[in-house]
């Protein structure tokens, strides 16, 4: 069995591209398990900053794979398969890890450090657990990347400041607009 990434971040596209790739993620994961022999287990990380897809699947099989997941966002959004193809790229193997250890750790933030991110991956793990659509290798990579997320904020403080994409959109609010204690905001998002 090899993990696979099939994903895209606000590194990768837009925020209006992202935000319509993610309208068909709820109950994906469990589809692409349920639907696809390819894909022994599966589980989606999505939040405001990326969707990412992450499978475990037999090393024979990694593109019906791929193309199960890129089928399956192009019906559920009305996306065209070509187009949902050229948003999302593809990690296989020993990058995935890489990948969503860095993520979890908030390294790749909009907001280096970003501390709700790592409770984003652990939400996303208990709900594949809760749907049945993770598996055992899935299940290990998630908790290593969350201890090692863990181990990154203890050793380096990056997470200290508490930083966030909310607290800084409130900082450069202050700054342009003076304190926003007792006023009333919407924040969307």
């Amino acid at each position: 069995m090899v993990q696979v990434l099939v994903g895209a971040s606000h590194l990768d596209v837009s925020l209006d591209e992202l935000e319509a790739l993610a309208v068909g993620a709820d109950g994906l994961a469990l589809g692409l398990v349920t639907s696809s022999g390819a894909v022994a287990g599966a589980l989606v990380l999505s939040t405001c900053n990326r969707l990412e897809v992450y499978l475990d699947v037999d090393e024979a099989q990694v593109q019906e794979g791929v193309d199960a997941v890129l089928t399956a966002i192009s019906d559920r959004t009305g996306i065209g398969h070509a187009r949902v193809s050229a948003l999302l790229r593809v990690v296989v193997g020993p990058d995935v890890a890489q990948h969503l250890f860095a993520v979890a750790s908030g390294l790749e933030s909009m907001v280096v450090g970003d501390g709700e991110i790592s409770g984003q991956v652990r939400d996303a793990l208990a709900f594949a657990q809760e749907e049945g659509s993770t598996s055992p290798s899935l299940e290990r990579l998630v908790r290593r990347a969350l201890a090692t997320s863990k181990a990154v904020t203890t050793a380096t403080g990056i997470g200290s400041l508490g930083r966030s994409v909310v607290s800084v959109g409130l900082d450069v609010l202050e700054r342009r607009h003076g304190t926003v204690a007792d006023r009333r905001a919407l924040i969307l998002g």
